[in-house]
């Protein structure tokens, strides 16, 4: 009896993977089959195209001052976040109560995790911004003042690239004098290690679920982007690389994953 359970469950388990293949089938047909049907002579399409190719030429066109202006907001973003922390730091040194000090610690945490995000968000929008223009033949056939303004630009773009990093080291630099048992130089290539190896347990469990949730986010969205990427390329002819780069991180993230999991149970044996 408690064999045909067993298997029945097993097959309830293999008919409802057949039914979310099967959606997944059936969206992907009428996905393909929606934008096929926009990329030939709908007008909702057409307006579609003309909106983005209008968006691209009007980031292209100003371009530098776009990408000024967010170097100037990560300035202010950046400076703000050190004068918080040296305030925490400040007020960590005459606290008694353990509530309050926790209190400050979470507030410290909290700046430093949204810092880093902001940092990213700011390359991730240069880059993006960058890439209408990156082109050799845009810069052949645009006039000499727009070239100009496309190398004025490229120097910012490298400048902002320069000052997160730079900022990113502030940041670490002042956890370490409010916390000296951390440990790690910032521009090695084993500070991550460095700095895990200094945290203490419920540090590390931290990381290690913030780590995995990562994975899983990401182990889930990069089919859905390569689908779409294979999808572009079939409707728009947008090139092979997206879907063979997209590919690369995906075998990339499942092995690192699976080794590390392997070494990690490996180590438990020795």
């Amino acid at each position: 009896m408690k064999k045909d359970k067993v298997n029945k469950r097993k097959m309830n388990t293999y008919l409802k993977y057949g039914l979310i293949m099967l959606a997944a089938m059936i969206f992907g047909g009428f996905l393909g089959g929606g934008m096929s049907y926009l990329n030939h002579g709908a007008p909702l399409g057409q307006t579609i195209q003309d909106a983005a190719q209008m968006l691209v030429l009007g980031i292209r066109e100003r371009m530098f001052f776009i990408l000024l202006i967010l170097f100037v907001v990560c300035i202010i973003w950046n400076e703000w976040a050190l004068h918080q922390m040296k305030a925490i730091e400040q007020r960590l040194e005459g606290v008694e109560e353990e509530e309050e000090n926790d209190r400050l610690e979470y507030d410290l945490d909290r700046i430093y995790g949204i810092t880093n995000i902001v940092h990213n968000i700011f390359m991730i929008l240069d880059i993006l911004i960058l890439s209408t223009s990156y082109s050799a033949h845009y810069i052949d056939t645009v006039e000499d003042w727009q070239a100009y303004f496309w190398l004025a630009g490229m120097v910012v773009f490298v400048i902002t690239f320069l000052y997160i990093g730079i900022g990113q080291i502030r940041v670490i630099k002042r956890i370490q004098r409010i916390y000296p048992q951390k440990k790690g130089d910032p521009a090695s290539r084993k500070f991550a290690r460095q700095w895990l190896e200094s945290c203490d347990e419920a540090e590390k469990e931290a990381i290690y679920q913030g780590s995995y949730k990562a994975y899983m986010c990401i182990i889930r969205l990069l089919p859905i982007l390569t689908a779409l990427a294979m999808v572009f390329q079939m409707i728009w002819n947008t090139g092979i690389m997206a879907i063979v780069m997209l590919a690369i991180v995906w075998m990339v993230v499942s092995i690192t994953y699976c080794k590390g999991c392997m070494m990690k149970k490996g180590e438990k044996l020795r």
